[in-house]
């Protein structure tokens, strides 16, 4: 994509007289070229951190540019893009705020390797998800946006709509809207520490050709929101690019995932932790862990343990993430416990894994023998495959019990039956009201045929733009009891 004749506001004017901070400290190189490498199938850059206003106070946010070469893949354009935002306010009961872009170029490419490629994930998702994309464009909340207006690969320049991506030598520049609020957010990153080159290509991390990987996990940031209140901050900044091993092992055919950290210690410490999964079993493929202290030393170890602690369940699209997890890293003497500072984190995706958990954290923990805590982020990506419809059906089904269980348990005790019929006057039966009432009537519910119908109304308040949560108990008790005392009925009046 190239540079239209009627030239957009530019990155270059939305900054003028934006603070640049103090600049890189002593012995800091700042930012090395970071030019694109559109050679490479897939390519992104990633920034995340916080920015603090005076009236605004903390805003923890990420932003994420992909880029596909799309002629590298079969498709006639050079390039496709998306790009992920997200703004959490830990005051704002709304919190977390995302919002998910993609380019004509990528929703085109899509349909065209829906509509010829393999299916990686349930042939019928497969056909669905293709058909919706080819006839309704992108799924809700993803916005399908004009083209990018400017891709300049060295230097980097991007412009796109009201996103802005300048990098040089000295700095990096950013623009964008917070969702939700949708004021202009005008960013100048520094780098504060030299670049940190971490080891992942395929003599470490065996997929395929691997990445490159370069980060930065201290950039300082000065800037504006608004037009008008200036803010001032950290993050970290990543430049990736390769082929798209790090997505799918084609030779063995299956989905990949990761569950990815990066630490910032209060002592100056930074942690960059990810594992590599097979989506569908779990089953880890590859992982590394990168250490950098404060004077500069860097190690990096392939063992180490990560332990989910407690799990959150999407609203919106019904994925089940780890959200909570312990990191024990032995060859770094590291135990750490990372927190969420929300669980509801979630950020729409454009193709089939539908969405991804990417969110501001907390770590506290050890290093050795001393206490160590500090800011994080977790990024939880592949969980939202769907690789089997009868299973993702039955984890309805689940659900839909365990309303149904909560209004008629399938096996009584004493509180259930004095909330239904009260405080006995001798003693109530219980094991006579599970046997005259309860066996029977889960028989009759536990057959083949059953909670298609809540489901349905579930399914169809989330397409019509309603969480469903709410209303589950309703729908679910609703539906399916009074469902099955009608075909009681019916089958006493057939004899």
């Amino acid at each position: 994509m190239t540079r239209e004749t009627h030239e957009p506001l530019t990155l270059g004017h939305r900054l003028d007289g934006l603070p640049h901070g103090d600049g890189p400290g002593p012995g800091v190189r700042g930012f090395e070229p970071e030019h694109s490498r559109t050679e490479c199938d897939v390519e992104w850059w990633f920034f995340q951190g916080y920015y603090d206003g005076q009236q605004s106070g903390r805003r923890h946010f990420m932003v994420t540019l992909f880029r596909s070469t799309l002629h590298v893949l079969g498709a006639g354009e050079a390039n496709g893009f998306q790009l992920m935002v997200t703004v959490l306010d830990p005051r704002d009961p709304a919190g977390h705020q995302p919002a998910t872009w993609v380019d004509p170029a990528l929703v085109r490419w899509a349909v065209e390797k829906m509509r010829t490629a393999e299916p990686h994930v349930d042939a019928a998702i497969w056909r669905a998800y293709a058909n919706l994309i080819e006839h309704e464009g992108p799924p809700h909340p993803i916005e399908a946006k004009p083209p990018v207006t400017v891709f300049e690969p060295s230097p980097l320049r991007v412009a796109w709509g009201d996103f802005a991506l300048n990098q040089t030598a000295e700095d990096v520049a950013l623009v964008f809207h917070e969702p939700g609020s949708h004021r202009t957010v005008s960013l100048r990153l520094e780098a504060a520490a030299p670049r940190l080159d971490v080891r992942c290509g395929s003599d470490v991390v065996p997929l395929g050709e691997g990445m490159a990987y370069h980060a930065y996990p201290r950039v300082r940031i000065g800037g504006t929101i608004g037009g008008a209140e200036a803010v001032s901050g950290e993050c970290w900044m990543d430049h990736q690019w390769g082929d798209t091993d790090w997505f799918r092992d084609a030779q063995a055919g299956i989905m990949l995932g990761w569950d990815w950290f990066g630490i910032n210690l209060e002592d100056g410490t930074d942690l960059l932790v990810m594992r590599h999964r097979d989506a569908k079993s779990g089953r880890p493929v590859g992982m590394h862990a990168t250490e950098r202290d404060l004077a500069g030393r860097t190690r990096t170890v392939h063992n180490f343990m990560l332990v989910p602690l407690r799990r959150w369940t999407s609203p919106d699209t019904f994925i089940e993430y780890p959200v909570a997890w312990k990191i024990e890293i032995p060859d770094f003497d590291a135990e750490l416990v990372f927190e969420p500072l929300c669980d509801d984190q979630e950020l729409a995706s454009f193709g089939t894994m539908r969405a991804v958990w990417e969110g501001a954290g907390r770590v506290e923990g050890r290093i050795g023998s001393r206490y160590v805590c500090g800011r994080a982020r977790g990024e939880f990506h592949g969980y939202g495959y769907v690789f089997d419809h009868q299973d993702f059906v039955n984890q309805m089904c689940r659900r839909v019990d365990r309303h149904l269980e909560g209004l008629l348990p399938r096996r009584f005790d004493a509180n259930q039956v004095e909330q239904l019929v009260g405080p006995p006057h001798w003693q109530h039966d219980i094991d006579a009201y599970t046997e005259m009432l309860s066996v029977p009537v889960w028989d009759l519910m536990d057959r083949r045929g059953r909670r298609w119908r809540p489901m349905f109304g579930i399914l169809l308040l989330e397409c019509l733009g309603v969480r469903s949560a709410p209303y589950e108990g309703l729908i679910s008790c609703m539906l399916e009891f009074i469902h099955a005392g009608a075909l009681i009925i019916d089958d006493i009046e057939d004899d």
